[in-house]
């Protein structure tokens, strides 16, 4: 690996990080949800659209880069800052923030069931074994 590709790797890995402490430091008002949902989307969309523009370089294959791990590191903090939200602000919201918050909270749900699937196979072929 060359070194501006080091070096690209690592400020994109303390952005995300800057990034992930900014999210949890700033709206934490109830009506920031529907910002958080827009931000869960154009996240959304950065995990498709962002690894086809890199270059093969930065890439660790197809589908995988630290790029793509960074947002989705950061997708979950603004999953779990939504949540929080929620959570505290259930009484006070109006329906169209509660839904989107369901909406901002989907991909934590989705990473989630993955983890349990996961788990699930792992316990499945290991069950017949020791």
């Amino acid at each position: 690996m060359s070194t501006p590709n080091a070096f690209l790797i690592l400020f994109s890995i303390l952005v995300a990080l800057a990034l992930v402490v900014l999210v949890f430091v700033f709206r934490w008002e109830p009506a920031a949800i529907v910002f958080w949902r827009n931000v869960t989307f154009a996240l959304a969309a950065a995990l498709i659209i962002v690894p086809l523009l890199l270059p093969a370089s930065v890439r660790w294959g197809n589908e995988a880069s630290i790029f793509k791990a960074a947002m989705l590191v950061l997708l979950l903090a603004v999953s779990i800052k939504t949540l929080i939200l929620v959570v505290r602000n259930w009484a006070v919201l109006t329906p169209a923030q509660k839904t989107a918050g369901y909406i901002a909270v989907a991909p934590l749900g989705l990473g989630v069931l993955g983890v349990l699937f996961f788990f699930g196979i792992v316990w499945l072929y290991s069950a017949g074994k020791g």
